[in-house]
Formats: C-alpha cells, sequence, structure tokens
C-alpha cells in the first residue's frame, strides 16, 4: 500500500523538532514516519535517523535499555551524511548526545532520565529560516 504524499511539510519538521524537545518520543515518532514514507534518498535517513533516536529515548524511558542502545547507535549512524547540521537542524548535536547516552547505557552510569531537561537530549534549530514554508 502506498501512502499519497505531497512535497514535505515543514511545519511537520517544526513539530517533530517541538515533541522530540518536550519528549514526546511517541507522538515525534508519527509525526517523522510521515516524513520519512513519504520522502526519498537521502533526506529520508535524516527522518528515519532521528526518528530512530526518538524511539530510542522512548525505550529507555520505558527501562528497554538493550533497545535504547540499539536505537541510539543506528539513529546516529543514519545522521552522520548530514553532520554537522541540515535543514536548519543541530545534527551534530543530537549525534554527539544519543551517542554519549548510548554509551552511559552500556557502561551503566545512566545520566538519569532523558526529560526534563538538562539531561534531555534535543534537537537544536540553529535556522528557523529553513523550517518555514
Amino acid at each position: 500500500m502506498s501512502i499519497p504524499c505531497d512535497s514535505p511539510d515543514r511545519d511537520q519538521l517544526r513539530r517533530t523538532v517541538e515533541q522530540f524537545n518536550s519528549g514526546e518520543y511517541y507522538a515525534c515518532h508519527d509525526t517523522l514516519e510521515e516524513l520519512w514514507l513519504c520522502e526519498n534518498e537521502p533526506e529520508r535517513n535524516l527522518y528515519k535517523g532521528i526518528l530512530q533516536v526518538a524511539v530510542g529515548l522512548y525505550h529507555k524511558d520505558q527501562d528497554n535499555l538493550r533497545g535504547a542502545i540499539r536505537l541510539l547507535a543506528s539513529g546516529a549512524e543514519l545522521l552522520e551524511p548530514f553532520l554537522p547540521a541540515h535543514a536548519g537542524l543541530d545534527l551534530g548535536r543530537l549525534h554527539d548526545e544519543a551517542l554519549a547516552l548510548r554509551d552511559a547505557l552500556e557502561s551503566g552510569t545512566d545520566p538519569g532520565p532523558t526529560s526534563p531537561p538538562p539531561k534531555h537530549i534535543h534537537i537544536k534549530i540553529i535556522n528557523n529560516s529553513v523550517l518555514k514554508k
């Protein structure tokens, strides 16, 4: 089954960032999935990478550390071609924070809850004009 797709909606990307940054990882997943399914390579991997980091954080919050470690690593890997920034987002920071949390979880030195801040991994918007329609 194919999903009817229009051009990527920058409002959806902005909503994704807001959901991610507020710890609404499940909602972020749903919003990103719409973008991901409608996009072509290589942009599809950008959305898939953010989605996997979000799901990794969701798993961490659900105490599924194995799933969190796996998805934080794979999400960070998918972001690598877009570093340090793409689509107005600081992906270098997201990448590094995801890997730092993965490392902490693997070593058993969990820094605490992923939300609320300051221990919250977040996506920093570095160019608002890119996210405007």
